[in-house]
């Protein structure tokens, strides 16, 4: 047996992670002399190690390594110097795992550097070693040479999207060792990526997931030559939202700044909002008149979820997996969408039921275990750290059952609820990495 778990906001791992902490989107970083995370177990009698997938901030001359002690209580379970990408194991106490649903451990980690001490960056967090996976295995004799056989080959291509999938499909139970499975971004040319994967991951796939309208056509045509002729190939997209924010314009603020706001500061633009820059007021006046042109500039909003649904359907007739029918059904109940482009947990559970129903997977894995079990991975699945504010009319006129009045938004570093978010939008206030 062996669970596998994803550090980062696109991780399972988000709501276990203690103090010490500053979580990326598909990696943390272990800041400070100390963190702590609560991994969880089985809550069986079976004798467990762990293993973290980590990095190490060095900087020649000055640190070499990163130390790193791994504690359950007052007991030392492991000591490593961490500088290159590396994997590092340590045995769990069965006193403290038999019976238990979570093990706290401590990581002492006392090397930080901060890297605007020696880049030219702005980061000033004090950062040590970088977590991008974690395993649970169970003990149990190791496999020899004859009962090891190379694994079938399984391709997810697109963008951020899909790369959130591969994470996701990656730590089903059900398809641990019996599936390699590899992301491809389409974005670059084909040969660019080709030092990311084996030499004969193409040639071996048995199936692939191509994200429909993203990266390069050249890259995806190039992909689907490479595959071999039996390779069953089924098309993608991510939809888009536009109804619940009905204000999106181009801000021509929107620029790149240095390392910290890629894209951009604030992405999304706010048309009435870019209207209110140049007003110097206090913030209960500002609000009153940005809401004021707000419900009188208020479009039909029936009408543009309506242009959303038809867009989704027109995406469905390109792609193999069909969402116009079940988003349209359930998108006030649930969050599909955090941002206009960008899907949430629900939506990418949404593909993910469907992706796997691929024959391939059906030849080895119960369908119906991979749906529990994406269900156990999702519980603590929040997605990226993208969640763009929803003004309070728009969510009573969809009766968005999962909005609240206090409801606040993670931005990054930020939690905002809508009224912060756009005093600090119409000033173009700096936010927290």
């Amino acid at each position: 047996m062996e669970s596998a778990f994803i550090f980062g906001q696109v991780g399972n791992l988000t709501e276990c992670l203690g103090t010490g902490w500053s979580v990326e989107d598909t990696y943390a970083w272990a800041i400070g002399y100390e963190s702590t995370i609560a991994l969880p177990l089985p809550a069986d009698n079976e004798t467990y190690r762990t293993r973290f997938t980590v990095h190490g901030l060095t900087n020649a001359g000055i640190r070499d390594a990163q130390r790193l002690i791994v504690k359950a209580g007052d007991a030392v379970l492991g000591r490593f110097a961490v500088a290159g990408r590396t994997t590092v194991e340590v045995a769990l106490p069965p006193a403290l795992t038999a019976g238990q649903t979570y093990i706290v451990l401590t990581l002492l980690h006392p090397d930080a550097l901060r890297p605007c001490d020696f880049l030219d960056s702005p980061d000033t967090r004090p950062l040590t070693i970088c977590f991008h996976s974690a395993g649970l295995v169970q003990d149990r004799p190791e496999a020899t040479p004859e009962t090891q056989t190379d694994l079938p080959v399984g391709i997810v291509a697109g963008n951020f999207s899909a790369l959130q999938l591969t994470r996701i499909v990656s730590a089903l139970p059900s398809l641990r060792g019996k599936f390699k499975i590899h992301y491809i971004d389409t974005h670059p040319h084909l040969e660019e990526t080709a030092h990311t994967r084996p030499p004969d991951t193409l040639s071996s796939a048995v199936f692939c997931w191509l994200q429909h309208g993203t990266g390069r056509a050249s890259t995806t045509q190039a992909l689907r030559a490479a595959l071999p002729a039996d390779c069953g190939v089924r098309r993608f997209g991510i939809p888009e939202l536009h109804a619940f924010w009905p204000f999106l314009g181009a801000d021509p603020r929107a620029v790149r700044e240095a390392d910290r706001y890629i894209p951009a500061r604030y992405r999304f633009g706010d048309r009435i909002a870019m209207g209110l820059t140049q007003h110097a007021m206090n913030d209960d006046l500002l609000y009153m008149i940005y809401n004021g042109h707000a419900e009188q500039e208020m479009p039909d909003l029936n009408a543009l979820l309506a242009i959303d649904v038809l867009n989704w359907k027109r995406l469905d007739a390109r792609c193999d997996v069909k969402l116009a029918s079940a988003l349209e059904s359930s998108l006030r109940r649930e969050r599909p969408f955090m941002a206009p482009t960008i899907p949430g947990p629900a939506l990418l559970r949404m593909l993910a039921e469907r992706l796997l129903d691929t024959p391939a997977i059906r030849d080895v894995a119960s369908h119906a275990d991979l749906l529990l079990e994406l269900d156990d991975i999702m519980s603590g699945y929040v997605g990226r750290r993208e969640e763009l504010p929803i003004h309070p009319s728009v969510a009573a006129h969809f009766q968005l059952s999962w909005w609240r009045e206090d409801q606040t938004y993670r931005w990054y570093g930020n939690r905002w609820g809508f009224r912060d978010y756009i005093l600090d939008y119409i000033r173009w206030a700096a936010w927290r990495p």
